[in-house]
């Protein structure tokens, strides 16, 4: 697995974390700007990266219904 996808199911396992234990705002942060990158819209994919990138936008998904509960702040 490349260092990329490891932060991208870092990424992932912190945003599930913040939702399972109710936080009303939390952010995830990353050293790692290709990955930001890509969440943001920013970069386009590869298949190495695609099935997590469905996931993070899954898992994610209920913040930006709630975007008043849920403050997710992907940054440097």
């Amino acid at each position: 697995m490349s260092p990329l996808v490891t932060e991208l199911y870092a990424i992932r396992d912190g945003i599930k974390v913040g939702m399972q234990w109710g936080l009303p705002r939390f952010d995830v942060q990353s050293d790692c700007l290709q990955a930001l990158k890509l969440i943001n819209g920013e970069e386009r994919g590869c298949r190495e990266v695609d099935g997590i990138m469905v996931e993070i936008q899954r898992v994610s998904s209920p913040c930006a219904r709630h975007v008043i509960e849920c403050d997710l702040l992907f940054s440097l």
